[in-house]
């Protein structure tokens, strides 16, 4: 009777192993920090049969899911977003294999898993000093109640300042020769432009 069993258990486990997961859809959702990858399939995903690697090389994130299948008409045929630049799909050896192309290096990834709706969330983060650098960049500063880039402050700042300084040479100039310079003229041109621009520019 116990060899019965322990047969009847045996291929319970085989049959069981051999359980495949069809991967049907896929969902990309681009955030400030990363991808938010979601894999829908027909069962249940184990942890223990998904490896994934990144190639910074190519740009391709791989995903291997085993005993599982990939629809791949349906998800190498789905449209992308920049910076997601191409989605690959196929199924080797009794395997999902995944590949997602990103025109942004991909630092780190963690994988979650749902029983209830089956699905594989992968949450795949860009690197924290180019998120820093980008928001640098993406400052804005209110001027007159118009929002105005870093750069462009700054530029203003400095056609300011040569503005002034020309006006200055040009009055000291006017003080030491009887003839006029074109450095005042040109100080002045310089400011009343730079404020025409500041009040009315784009």
């Amino acid at each position: 009777m116990s060899k019965y069993f322990l047969l009847t258990l045996l291929c319970a486990r085989i049959l069981s192993a051999g359980t495949s997961a069809a991967i049907t859809s896929i969902s990309i959702e681009t955030k400030q920090n990363g991808y938010m990858v979601t894999l829908s399939s027909t069962a249940p995903v184990a942890p223990e049969n998904l490896t994934s690697w990144y190639a910074p090389a190519t740009g391709w994130f791989y995903i291997s899911i085993l005993h599982a299948s990939a629809d791949s008409a349906q998800l190498s045929s789905k449209d992308t977003k920049f910076p997601i630049m191409e989605i690959q799909a196929s199924t080797e050896d009794s395997s999902a294999q995944i590949a997602i192309k990103s025109a942004r290096y991909i630092e780190q990834s963690e994988f979650y898993y749902s029983d209830e709706p089956p699905e594989v969330l992968a949450s795949l983060r860009f690197p924290v000093m180019d998120l820093i650098s980008e928001k640098d960049e993406g400052d804005l500063i209110v001027s007159d109640k118009k929002p105005v880039s870093r750069n462009v402050m700054l530029l203003r700042k400095g056609l300011y300042f040569a503005g002034v300084s020309l006006t200055v040479a040009g009055i000291i100039d006017q003080d030491h020769d009887e003839g006029s310079g074109w450095e005042l003229p040109a100080g002045a041109g310089i400011i009343l432009g730079t404020w025409i621009w500041e009040k009315f520019g784009d």
